[in-house]
């Protein structure tokens, strides 16, 4: 696949997520990602957005809700330590916050020297201890090519749940991986754990995780200059949803139903 070295991959909230193009066109999410969407904040500290979701084996007596998000908002920045406590504030109403039951299994590891597999496992199911009152949304598998997208997730500059739209997948030569969606979506800080949704039917394809930075050039200030998506050296990637997160959502369930 030609030569591959990974300097970098943002895999912290904290850290200022890629904007492309000539400006930042997020905007604000209107009622129907905003019901479904919240930030998850953690020992006090915004960490990441989360989405709400829906499936057909959840059952009717179900008293939980079950968010979608990337694991590495969990933990502590540069650590392999959890926070201490974690809570989901739906639509990023800073005076409700709902607690954490439970977390679905899950194999990410910040100690993980591979970054590209580290990835490969950022995803976390969560189930909240009350059950939320809008019915959340559906995920879809994903495909090989996306040309109309839309990425969900918290907007740090403007305090609020923002979209970005008009977005799409993009290929790199360098490498490739079934598991990752690389896209062209604006995502700054908190954005980490955000849907990527296809426009088209609506559905959740991929949970935003971060930025990768390929080769050896100095990024420090490419966020400021708002600079074309360029696959080689800058690249936004979500985990994609395919058989092997569905069969550990089913499970999680199955988990939750029996707590129930």
């Amino acid at each position: 696949m030609g030569r591959f070295i990974l300097i970098s991959i943002v895999i912290s909230n904290n850290a200022i997520g890629a904007i492309f193009g000539g400006y930042d066109d997020r905007v604000a999410a209107k009622d129907n990602f905003l019901h479904s969407s919240g930030t998850i904040f953690c020992d006090g500290g915004l960490r990441g957005s989360a989405t709400h979701i829906r499936h057909s084996e959840i059952p009717n007596n179900f008293k939980y809700s079950i968010i979608l998000s990337a694991a590495h908002v969990l933990y502590k920045e540069g650590t392999s330590e959890q926070f201490k406590e974690c809570v989901f504030k739906p639509q990023n109403k800073r005076l409700t916050s709902i607690g954490f039951y439970g977390l679905s299994d899950h194999r990410f590891s910040p100690g993980l020297e591979d970054k590209l597999l580290l990835s490969i496992n950022d995803l976390v199911f969560i189930a909240l201890k009350s059950k939320l009152p809008h019915g959340g949304m559906t995920l879809g598998l994903a495909s090989s090519d996306y040309r109309s997208l839309q990425l969900v997730g918290y907007n740090e500059d403007k305090n609020n749940i923002s979209v970005s739209s008009a977005c799409q997948t993009f290929s790199s030569v360098t490498f490739s991986s079934d598991k990752l969606l690389l896209h062209d979506c604006d995502a700054g800080s908190g954005a980490s754990g955000g849907p990527i949704i296809d426009q088209n039917s609506k559905e959740i394809i991929a949970v935003h995780g971060g930025t990768f930075y390929i080769d050896d050039e100095d990024h420090s200030q490419i966020f400021k200059t708002y600079p074309t998506a360029r696959p080689e050296s800058l690249i936004n990637q979500g985990r994609r949803i395919d058989e092997e997160v569905i069969v550990n959502l089913t499970n999680f369930i199955v988990s939750l139903s029996t707590d129930s």
